[in-house]
């Protein structure tokens, strides 16, 4: 039982039914399956539909970019027809009060001949921009500049003002300064500003028009024209390649924001343009900010090097809010300059199309799933039913309840199982039966069963049958063994009582034995360690001997030295005493020398010889004292000597001595550790022997017991014997 809760302690999986396992499984693999072919579907449908809007935005980009160039041209063009319809004067090389020159030749549409025209009289015509007499083909080209750019101004919106900048003495002799300028309130009263050549001679795009170059500036704010936002665009006046002047038209920056790119199906989309200083135009929101601004720096630095480039790209990135973005940029030429036209929109926007596919895949799946699921619950729960029936029946028969009726229609797998069961618990019905009765009669002691219902042990049921047949053998065969042990038993029994009463008689003898023994080595161990102590005190005094023995050595030496030293000064007195008997010889024959010298000198010199007489005998006196005391000394050094040998060999005597105390020492230090080990080893004997004495005593006691033992067992034999003949064993 407590095998089948530990396995109901499994995973959820484990306890959960087949119906919600299979559920679970189908489901789960359904939805893989689903999970699996939808994101196939929606990979594919944006591998699909990215290049599209790619391929759409970027259509939307170069469209921007036409638009952007075609409006540029078509101002361009303005300025480009302004040049053209004043270049003629520099044909034409009339002089000032001189008639004015008929250029066009008249024909008659109707007769298709060509009419002759009466040609003009001299005149003297003065020009309206500076006060001087011109030609009259500068006059009329005059009229025909001031004309043009004041229709061009009027008729388009976007040009706030235009005009016609000259070089000195380009447009007439004698006119160093003709410049013109119309602005749109110009335009409408009629008002032209003069400009001199100062004013202009030095800007950029003057000195790109001086090369030939059509020049479109930057966005710029103008403060003459109230703040606006505008730019130029110019084109160099060049006759024959030789540079005259040049024709520019100021721009109102509003014309950029007309060039714009929307779509409803993007929100987020928004177009702009950008100019070769990465300003930003056509977008209100970001109008005049840098690209710098509304990039990332990562973002910015990406784009910046495609720019480089110069050809149209696509790029997702990351803007300054941190959304990712996508952006297409168009490069559009502007005579030579390159401006660019950016779209943007939220890769949100960019993705929506896939997002809704995922959206429809997803929700499309989940309901597949959720169907299938019911379905497959629907199906188990109807033909795992008669499962159930089978479960209840098996954890009947798992109690040990046999009464189980089971029926099943059909006959397929679930039904041949049904039938199954339904033999094997008649099977097991009959076995627990017989079992009962063969068990029965074991319990009475009855070993020698019959092989009756043997048809019910077949397959895996046949060891049960050889099982029983083998118990009963062998318990048979153990009974009549145990019978016959019993016997032997009691017989033996009696032999080991009496071999222990003997054995405890001889025990007690030896117990009281070994008393006596152990009594003698305690007394040994006594004696060895009082011998112990004395080695050891003799060798304490020995020690002391020998270090006397070393310090009177030790004096001996000194006094040796002190014999050395006075050996030493002795010889320097000697030499001293010798310096003495040298002076006296010397101060004798000093007397003697003066006594002579005081016999020449006669009377006068008595007193002298009386000194030197004197002297005489005191050198005398002194060489005989100094003689004695030499013969002190030397038997002195001689005594000095003989005391040196002498405590050198009585030196030598004591090292002698020490050497043999110390060997003296070294034997009583033996004596005395052998003493020691003797002592350690009679306390080991004596503890053996009072171990042996507690062996003794309890191979005694235990020789005792067992002769009590052996009555005991004997008895219990005699029972034995007498429960076995209870039982019916088999013959063989």
């Amino acid at each position: 039982m407590s095998k089948y809760v530990e396995k109901n302690k499994g995973s959820f999986l484990k306890r959960i039914s087949l119906k919600g396992r299979l559920s679970i499984v189908l489901g789960a693999v359904s939805f893989v399956l689903i999970l699996v072919l939808c994101y196939i579907l929606v990979h594919s449908f944006e591998l699909d539909i990215d290049p599209q809007i790619d391929d759409s935005m970027t259509e939307k980009a170069m469209n921007g970019a036409a638009e952007l160039s075609s409006t540029v041209d078509k101002l361009s063009h303005i300025s480009a027809t302004i040049n053209e319809g004043i270049s003629f004067i520099y044909d034409e090389n009339d002089k000032v009060g001189e008639a004015p020159v008929q250029t066009w030749k008249v024909q008659d549409f109707s007769k298709n001949n060509m009419v002759s025209v009466t040609g003009m009289d001299p005149v003297t015509l003065r020009s309206g921009i500076v006060d001087k007499e011109i030609p009259a083909s500068r006059y009329n080209a005059e009229a025909v500049l001031l004309n043009t750019l004041h229709a061009s101004i009027l008729e388009d919106e976007n040009i706030i003002g235009g005009g016609t900048f000259f070089e000195p003495n380009a447009f007439f002799p004698d006119s160093s300064d003709y410049g013109i300028f119309i602005t749109r309130e110009g335009a409408k009263e009629k008002i032209v500003q003069r400009i001199d050549y100062d004013l202009y001679k030095d800007k950029d795009y003057y000195k790109a028009g001086k090369e030939g170059k059509s020049v479109i500036t930057n966005v710029y704010k103008d403060d003459k024209a109230g703040g606006a936002e505008l730019f130029t665009i110019t084109s160099p006046i060049m006759v024959n390649g030789e540079f005259k002047g040049l024709t520019l038209l100021d721009i109102n920056a509003d014309v950029l924001t007309k060039v714009s790119k929307t779509d409803a199906e993007y929100p987020t989309m928004f177009s702009e343009i950008i100019d070769s200083e990465e300003v930003i135009h056509g977008n209100e929101k970001q109008r005049g900010m840098k690209l710098s601004d509304v990039l990332s720096e990562k973002a910015y630095k990406e784009v910046k090097d495609l720019m480089a480039g110069g050809e149209r790209f696509t790029r997702k990135v990351i803007g300054k809010s941190g959304a990712a973005e996508r952006e297409f940029f168009e490069p559009v030429n502007l005579n030579g300059t390159t401006w660019w036209f950016r779209i943007n929109m939220t890769e949100i926007d960019y993705d929506h199309a896939v997002d809704r596919m995922v959206l429809v895949a997803t929700v499309l799946g989940l309901l597949t799933v959720a169907i299938v699921i019911l379905a497959t619950v629907f199906y188990l729960n109807k033909s795992l039913k008669p499962l159930a029936m089978v479960s209840r029946c098996g954890k009947k028969l798992a109690e040990g309840d046999f009464d189980i009726e089971m029926s099943y229609a059909y006959q397929d797998e679930i039904g041949a199982l049904i039938l199954a069961i339904q033999e094997v618990v008649d099977r097991v019905r009959h076995i627990i039966s017989d079992l009962t009765e063969k068990l029965g009669e074991m319990a009475k002691g009855n070993f020698n069963l019959s092989k009756d219902n043997e048809e019910y042990y077949t397959g895996a049921y046949i060891p049960i049958l050889e099982a029983l047949s083998k118990i009963t053998t062998d318990l048979s065969r153990t009974m009549s063994e145990i019978q016959g042990s019993a016997m032997k038993v009691n017989s033996s029994a009696g032999q080991v009582s009496f071999a222990a009463q003997g054995l405890s008689e001889g025990a007690t003898e030896q117990a009281s034995s070994i008393g006596e023994l152990s009594s003698t080595m305690s007394d040994i161990s006594e004696r060895i360690k009082e011998t112990a102590h004395t080695a050891q005190e003799a060798s304490r005094l020995s020690t002391d001997t020998g270090n006397a023995v070393v310090m009177s050595n030790t004096k001996m030496e000194e006094m040796s030295r002190a014999m050395v030293e006075i050996t030493e000064k002795s010889n320097e007195i000697s030499k001293i005493i010798k310096t003495i008997d040298d002076i006296a010889f010397q101060t004798n024959i000093l007397s003697l020398n003066a006594a002579i010298e005081a016999a020449r000198a006669g009377a006068a010199g008595k007193g002298f010889a009386v000194v030197a007489d004197e002297v005489g005998n005191l050198a005398q006196k002194s060489a005989k004292a100094a003689q004695n005391t030499a013969s002190l000394i030397e038997e002195t050094i001689d005594a000095v000597e003989k005391g040196a040998r002498i405590s050198r060999e009585t030196a030598e005597s004591l090292d002698t001595v020490s050497q043999h105390t110390e060997k003296i020492n070294n034997y009583i230090q033996d004596i005395s550790a052998a003493s020691e080990e003797e002592a350690r080893g009679i306390a080991q004997l004596t503890q053996g022997i009072d171990q042996i004495s507690s062996v003794v005593q309890n191979n005694s006691a235990t020789a005792q017991e067992s002769a009590a033992a052996s009555e005991e067992m004997s008895g219990q034999a005699n029972i034995l014997n007498d429960l076995v003949e209870r039982f019916t064993l088999k013959e063989n």
